[in-house]
């Protein structure tokens, strides 16, 4: 369940960060259809995981369409962040130790 948690909150931030160019006043803002949309993709996407056990070759060509699309279509960074997925390092501030 936390993973579940993990996943839709990296997905919801990741497309609010893409979504939002800027700051400030004039900075556009979040579609909550957007928001939605991005949020049911993590849902699809935590699926497919649990599914293949995180094995990206084992995804039907539907689903790896469906994951790859939201990368806008770059499928070299979908599997980037599928393996990010995988091992946990997803990206930090933070330096490690």
């Amino acid at each position: 369940m936390k993973r579940t948690v993990k996943y839709l909150l990296i997905l919801a931030s990741l497309g609010a960060v893409m979504g939002i160019v800027g700051c400030g006043a004039d900075a556009p803002k979040v579609d909550d259809g957007y928001m939605k949309s991005a949020a049911d993709i993590g849902e699809k996407v935590k699926a497919m995981r649990d599914r293949t056990g995180g094995d990206y070759s084992k995804l039907t060509p539907e689903e790896k369409k469906t994951y790859v699309d939201s990368f806008n279509g770059d499928e070299t960074r979908a599997i980037e962040f599928w393996d990010k997925m995988k091992t946990g390092d997803l990206g930090s501030s933070q330096p490690k130790r």
